[in-house]
C-alpha cells in the first residue's frame, strides 16, 4: 500500500514537473505591448493607443453580449480593428519622436 502511494505520489510531481518546465508563460508585466519595444513612443501616442485597445476590448465583449457568439461579419469588424491597432503601435515606434 505504502509503495502505490509512494509511485503516485512521484508520478504525479514529474508530470506537474514536466508540464512547468514546457509552458511558455511570460509575467504580464513582461509582456510586450504599448509602450515596449525597440522604439519609444509619446505619452500622447500611449495615451491613444491604450485608448484603441480598449475600445477594441469593449467591442469584443459587446459581441460577445448580443448571442454568445462572434458571427462572420463581427469576426471581419474586430480583425480590421486588431490590424489598425497592430499599424499604429509600429507608426508609432518607428516615427522617431521619443518621450
Amino acid at each position: 500500500m505504502k509503495t502505490k502511494f509512494l509511485f503516485l505520489a512521484v508520478l504525479f510531481s514529474m508530470i506537474t514537473l514536466f508540464t512547468q518546465a514546457q509552458r511558455g508563460h511570460q509575467p504580464r508585466c513582461n509582456r510586450p505591448g504599448i509602450g515596449m519595444g525597440k522604439g519609444n513612443i509619446t505619452k500622447g501616442e500611449a495615451f491613444y493607443l491604450h485608448k484603441k485597445q480598449h475600445q477594441l476590448r469593449k467591442d469584443r465583449r459587446m459581441a460577445l453580449m448580443n448571442d454568445g457568439r462572434i458571427g462572420p461579419m463581427e469576426h471581419r469588424q474586430l480583425q480590421k480593428d486588431r490590424r489598425q491597432l497592430r499599424r499604429a503601435k509600429f507608426v508609432a515606434m518607428h516615427n522617431g519622436r521619443s518621450i
